[in-house]
């Protein structure tokens, strides 16, 4: 009957055997089969479960005119709507061209442009639109200021592939994922032809099959685990017996007392001990009544009472509930400085911990050298903090006499009509001004050394605050033969909340490092900005370029300066911004456009006012 028995399990576990892995292969093959299937749709198929629509976008800033070339510029929205249940893990959009026009820009992904298609001199290149080197173009352009557009004939075409970096690929099932392209034309441009190629991703634990599978696989875990469980109970429980020694014995040299705690039976056990903890923990009591007594006698007195909480055995159960050990410190009146831990042992799922293991470790050394170590750092913390105290209060001390440098050189202007007395008094307010101007640097550098500096935030127009910008910086670029250009969004909302004066003061010397180190050409100020609405915030983003001839390379030196201990006048401004702009949670960053000069720029969130 035995053997009968042995032989009916040994062909269950057979069957289910084989028969789970039959339903594990048939998933892969189901699911591998539909995750590479390879799905076109042509036009706005909005019959199909996934489908792109292209449609010009519609408020009043998505379309403009350019005079020089005499065409029209359209940003047309591509919207890929996905109502299947099953993410799309990767897509691309072909357009074929149907009349002549030019692209511009295609967010955010990359671009295959084919170009002279039926022409046989066939040019293809693939690029990012936003981000390339005219050096390396292999395609016909044409620039216009500070865009590049490629011509695009009949019989063209351009695919573009979507970038998983900003989210457009995979995109989940139930929803949609829009991207922007910029087409210019003499006319408006129809886009109708066109085609969508994606993937679908089904994981592989969807689906009947993987169910299946994971069932019978369960009741032939089961039927093993009937089989095997007699035979090799024993085996276990002497490794696991071997395995404990091993390790309890490897701990001994680490603490000063190893006790087994056995918290149903209440009862100390010993593992390894001192001879102060063989002492304490001799007496015929209970464990809970041992570490309690223990613990009241040997604990310093603003410690008692933690201590008496944390050796509760009674509450040991609950505090070791999804964690391996607890641990607290304490300062024993015997041994100093103790660490005292339970580790769990003998855990089972959806049980609660009946042993632990209860460890007493000696940690003077270790809280002297951390002690050590804290007393240097808050003594350099302390010495930092009296040198920028130190300064802060001399800056203040000297802004005094320079106040009397202004008002006695505007006397004097006042009271003098001789061209080389005023001219020299004209010298004199300057240079008070320009001193002023460095200790307001210096003064706002021992602020946020000595940890005192705030931002005064308050409502405040962004049009109004750009525009006085313009009026000042426009006028400086005008004195040194340079044009001035300003750019900002028009959708972006007026009324914001924060501090417009460090806003100001950040593009200010930006603005002025510019018109600095150009010769001819333009600067251009830009602002762009993204409303996120469910945070009532206006993420912002700050541009300043000259596109002129510039000296590249003393431009990014000058960032390069902010950043030494002693950086000279120009390199002192770059720093300060960089610091205010880490104070604002931001980063100055530069790109240099070779030819085309540099662009400074950061990003910053604003509250939107009211």
């Amino acid at each position: 009957m035995k053997y009968e028995h042995r032989r009916r399990m040994r062909i269950i576990l057979a069957v289910t055997g084989v028969a789970a892995i039959v339903a594990l292969i048939a998933q892969f093959i189901s699911v591998t089969s539909f995750n590479s299937k390879l799905r076109t749709v042509t036009g706005a198929e909005s019959d199909k479960p996934s489908y792109m629509q292209i449609q010009k976008r519609g408020d009043s800033t998505s379309s403009w005119y350019k005079k020089d070339l005499k065409v029209y510029g359209v940003i047309y929205d591509c919207t890929l709507n996905n109502a299947a249940p099953d993410e799309i893990s990767s897509w691309e959009l072909k357009i074929d061209i149907l009349e002549d026009c030019m692209i511009n820009q295609f967010w955010n992904g990359t671009v295959e442009i084919h170009q002279h298609v039926d022409t046989g001199n066939e040019r293809v290149q693939t690029l990012n639109l936003a981000d390339f080197d005219t050096e390396d173009l292999n395609l016909d352009y044409i620039v216009d200021g500070a865009d590049t557009l490629f011509p695009l004939s009949k019989g063209d075409r351009v695919i573009y592939y979507p970038s998983k970096t900003v989210r457009e690929a995979p995109v989940p099932g139930n929803s949609s994922v829009t991207v922007g392209v910029i087409f210019y034309s003499d006319n408006p441009l129809e886009i109708n032809d066109y085609s969508l190629e994606y993937y679908y991703h089904k994981s592989y634990t969807q689906g009947f099959g993987f169910i299946a599978a994971c069932l019978l696989f369960l009741v032939w875990l089961f039927v093993f685990g009937m089989f095997s469980a007699s035979a090799s109970a024993y085996k276990r429980a002497e490794k696991e017996m071997e395995l404990r020694k091993s390790g309890i014995s490897c701990m001994s040299d680490m603490y000063e007392a190893i006790y087994i705690a056995d918290i149903s039976r209440d009862i100390l056990t010993k593992v390894s001990a001192d001879e102060e903890s063989e002492r304490s923990f001799q007496k015929n009591t209970g464990a809970r009544a041992l570490l309690l007594d223990y613990f009241g006698t040997d604990s310093d007195g603003e410690y008692r009472d933690a201590m008496l909480e944390f050796a509760d055995l009674s509450t040991l159960s609950e505090r070791l509930d999804g964690k391996e050990s607890v641990a607290v410190e304490y300062i024993s009146k015997k041994r100093g400085w103790c660490r005292i831990r339970f580790i769990a042992m003998d855990r089972k799922p959806g049980s609660p911990v009946d042993r632990a293991l209860f460890t007493i470790e000696e940690i003077n050394a270790e809280k002297a050298e951390y002690d050590r170590v804290l007393g240097q750092v808050e003594k350099a913390r302390s010495e930092s903090k009296a040198k920028s105290v130190f300064l802060e209060n001399i800056t203040y001390e000297v802004f005094t006499p320079v106040k009397t440098i202004e008002e006695e050189s505007r006397s004097i202007l006042d009271a003098t009509v001789s061209t080389s007395i005023r001219e020299s008094a004209r010298l004199i307010q300057n240079a008070g001004e320009e001193l002023k101007s460095r200790l307001d640097v210096v003064l706002d550098f021992s602020r946020l050394e000595t940890g005192t500096f705030r931002l005064e935030k308050t409502g405040y127009s962004l049009r109004d605050l750009i525009y006085g910008i313009e009026t000042e910086y426009r006028e400086k670029a005008g004195e040194k033969g340079l044009g001035f250009v300003k750019d900002i969004t028009a959708y972006l909302p007026d009324a914001l909340f924060g501090d417009p004066v460090r806003i100001r003061q950040i593009i200010s010397v930006l603005l002025d490092n510019s018109i600095s180190h150009s010769e001819k050409g333009d600067i251009k100020l830009s602002v762009f900005g993204k409303v996120m609405d469910e945070k009532n915030i206006v993420h912002l983003l700050v541009s300043v370029k000259d596109t002129g001839e510039t000296n590249d390379s003393v431009s990014t030196a000058l960032l390069r300066e902010g950043e030494k201990e002693d950086p000279d006048e120009g390199g002192l401004s770059m720093k300060l911004i960089c610091r205010l702009l880490e104070f604002m949670g931001s980063e100055l960053k530069i790109t240099n456009m070779n030819e085309f000069g540099n662009d400074y720029y950061f990003e910053i969130d604003q509250e939107i006012g009211k």
